[in-house]
């Protein structure tokens, strides 16, 4: 089946929901529609249909994360445009005013630093966070209005715009009971709008790429945004991050303020096709791929992971350590323990050993979690790797 293809993601997902509820639904909850059904039988029907959902969610649970997460990032990148259209027939000041106008009531104004360039203003909010990922969120909308737009007033701007932004964040204290969210990171989403009557034509060329530069952490982000009057079009990282259920990123906050107050609510994807070329993640997948082929690959691909790790697993001695695909795998007595690793800037990142992977998943006492780790400590410095385990508060 060629239905549906990769270059409609929003559609792939529905369809992947709708293949997995659709089925309890119509047999679960049509059961109770048919008269001549006994009503045990039909609760019998409506029970089994749902644990057989449950089943094969279960089942296929990292292949369908896996292709939720690649079809929210294909979305998020098929999104972005180098430029947008953007209303400035009346002019800069003018263009201003809306802006100006749209934020409102929203946030509180800000009395801005001395320091050149001078915003003519800043709107700060702040609120608690509602996860333990942050201790609280603060938003910033901070303009710039300047005539000619060069690349160094440019990056004047974005350091006037972090310096002010870093004066009053965090000033507005919130209540906070939790004693993880107390040692959470504060989140900082600003958005510097600069609205320039002109912008210098070497800048002009590269402003995408200059404003996709530097946009910052999950934590802290600063997603500058371009008006080019003489234009008419609007320039900024479109792309969104997107969300699965953790900690909301700051970028995508910052990208909601530009789409709210800059722009109204709505982005105009219609009547903009300037698109970059869409990553999707492998180069034997185009936007003509079907769902239905990178369902297969993924499937595949998991059940190759299963079929290395067990063998590894397998190939282990008694007390045995062992580093290959990415993983540490440690046997003690009958058990043994299967932690991913992950490299970043030279260090290894080790999952902390929470669990036996085989012969059956139990849970690992805090005894032999304090040998595996000395274990594969000596283990891994010998192999000149330099680690970390990733633990969370309550495991240090």
């Amino acid at each position: 089946m060629s239905f549906p293809k990769l270059k409609n993601p929003l559609l792939c997902r529905i369809t992947v929901y709708a293949v997995l509820i659709l089925p309890c639904v119509v047999f679960g909850w049509g059961a109770f529609f048919i008269e001549a059904l006994h009503e045990l039988a039909r609760i019998a029907i409506f029970i089994v249909s749902h644990i057989a959902l449950i089943v094969i969610i279960i089942k296929n649970v990292m292949s369908l994360m896996m292709l939720d997460i690649l079809l929210a990032s294909i979305r998020a990148h098929s999104r972005v445009r180098k430029h947008f259209d953007y209303p400035t027939k009346n002019g800069g000041d003018e263009v201003a005013k809306l802006i100006e106008k749209r934020l409102g009531i929203w946030g509180s104004k800000c009395k801005p630093l001395s320091r050149e360039p001078i915003p003519s203003l800043i709107k700060y909010s702040a609120r608690i966070s509602w996860t333990i990922y942050n201790k609280a969120i603060n938003k910033f909308v901070i303009i710039y209005r300047t005539e000619l737009l060069d690349k160094s007033l440019y990056d004047a701007t974005i350091q006037s715009a972090k310096i002010n932004t870093e004066k009053y964040a965090g000033t507005k204290k919130r209540i906070i009971t939790d004693k993880h969210q107390k040692k959470a990171p504060l989140s900082i989403a600003c958005a510097p709008v600069i609205i320039a009557s002109r912008v210098d034509e070497k800048l002009s060329q590269k402003l995408f790429d200059t404003v996709c530069k530097g946009n910052g952490t999950d934590d802290k982000a600063f997603l500058p945004c371009v008006i080019d009057v003489e234009r008419g079009i609007c320039v900024f990282n479109s792309e969104k991050e997107p969300y699965f259920g953790f900690g909301y990123s700051a970028k995508s906050r910052a990208y909601n303020l530009i789409k709210r107050y800059v722009f109204g609510g709505k982005l105009p994807f219609k009547n903009n096709e300037d698109k970059i070329k869409t990553n999707y993640g492998d180069e034997s997948f185009n936007e003509e791929t079907s769902l239905w082929a990178l369902w297969r690959m993924l499937r595949n691909e998991e059940k190759g992971i299963k079929r290395k790790e067990k063998k590894s697993v397998k190939a282990l001695k008694e007390n045995e350590i062992a580093f290959e695909d990415d993983a540490v795998y440690i046997k003690i007595g009958k058990r043994t323990a299967v932690l991913p690793t992950l490299e970043e800037n030279g260090v290894l990142t080790v999952t902390y050993p929470d669990l036996w992977s085989y012969p059956t998943t139990q849970k690992i006492s805090k005894v032999h979690q304090k040998d595996i780790e000395r274990r594969v400590t000596d283990f891994m410095a010998k192999k000149g790797h330099k680690i970390r385990f990733d633990k969370t508060e309550d495991e240090q």
